[in-house]
């Protein structure tokens, strides 16, 4: 009698470790941390989204932020795909490590529609820009046969998807984008409490975690000031730079070598042909 034992294993996320680096994939550091060299197939096919800083004012919390920012990052990622929610749980499980709950994934896409951030047009989904209604009323008009993002052209902030490399908190990311959205170093904590609707306590946890995981730096002014700079951003934007560079360099590496063969196989069937009419001759 067959076994109805299933082979796969279903705990099979639970049993995966915490930490599931992304960028020491496709980067190679020395012991200095310094960049030797990269794997650029490991790297993910989209590296960043932009992200309009008027995400904050729409009433969301830090981890309905950074959903927001995987989802848009999802959406430019799998245009063709339909983002389901086991699929969206899925996928941010590759990129993050960290699996979200279903019933969580469903109440922050029920949000984010609710707000007018989302809208559905089939099996598609469709992220407009804040504040833009014309712009979505053209597109449900049509037929979508995609998912779609309208990037914001102005007042936006990168969100790299490569900075899972660290095990990060939920929400943290969300709280390092805002810091980087502002144009100034000093982040007075009770605005910045005010404008993201959490407690000091929360602020500051958090805010320790970015500093610990050399995320963001602190740098002491006065005994009452302090000034932060998002210096992992400069890293990750030269690595992004040079992950694009090297994708350049080898997609004109396999143009040239097409373009060899078809030269090659162009000369062999003139050959041919005129052999052919030599021996008929």
């Amino acid at each position: 009698m067959p076994s109805d034992q299933r082979n796969h294993n279903a705990n099979l996320p639970n049993t995966l470790p915490n930490r599931t680096p992304i960028v020491n994939l496709l980067i190679k550091r020395d012991e200095e941390g310094e960049i030797v060299g990269y794997d650029v197939k490991n790297a993910p096919a989209k590296l960043f989204v932009n992200i309009d800083n008027n995400i904050y004012k729409q009433g969301l919390t830090l981890r309905q932020v950074e959903f927001y920012c995987q989802l848009m990052y999802l959406i430019i990622s799998y245009p063709k795909i339909k983002l389901s929610i086991l699929k969206i749980q899925s996928l941010i499980f590759k990129y993050t490590g960290k699996k979200k709950d279903k019933n969580t994934i469903n109440t922050y896409l029920n949000t984010l529609l609710s707000k007018g951030l989302l809208f559905r047009s089939g099996p598609y989904l469709i992220a407009p820009r804040i504040g833009s209604n014309y712009d979505v009323t053209n597109i449900l008009n049509e037929e979508v046969k995609s998912n779609i993002y309208q990037a914001p052209k102005v007042c936006f902030t990168t969100f790299y998807i490569t900075a899972y490399n660290e095990d990060t908190l939920s929400g943290l990311l969300a709280l390092e984008l805002y810091l980087a959205s502002k144009y100034y170093k000093f982040h007075r904590p009770s605005l910045v409490c005010k404008e993201l609707n959490i407690s000091r306590k929360t602020y500051y946890k958090l805010l320790k975690e970015l500093i610990q995981k050399a995320i963001i730096t602190k740098t002491k002014r006065d005994h009452k000031t302090n000034f932060y700079t998002n210096t992992d951003r400069t890293r990750l934007k030269e690595e992004t730079r040079h992950i694009q560079s090297d994708r350049e360099t080898d997609r004109d590496y396999e143009y040239q070598m097409l373009r060899a063969k078809r030269r090659e196989a162009k000369l062999k069937r003139q050959q041919n042909q005129t052999e052919h009419s030599r021996l008929w001759f």
